[in-house]
């Protein structure tokens, strides 16, 4: 328990305190910005996997 408080009382444990609010908040703007473009990337391919299909059966209904 001393050594927490020693810890804590040092310049040490404010530090590491700001360094770890730091990193969480660095790890949740990161998580945000992935799920941000995991959701239009998702649409990107969606539209485009549609646009293919469409041309493919397009294609595929001229030569028959």
């Amino acid at each position: 328990m001393r050594a927490i408080l020693r810890f804590l009382q040092s310049e040490d444990g404010p530090v590491a305190v700001e360094y770890s609010v730091m990193l969480a908040l660095i790890i949740m703007m990161a998580l945000t910005a992935i799920t941000s473009l995991g959701s239009s990337n998702s649409v990107f391919w969606g539209d485009i996997n549609t646009k293919a299909t469409d041309a493919f059966d397009e294609a595929h209904t001229h030569l028959e």
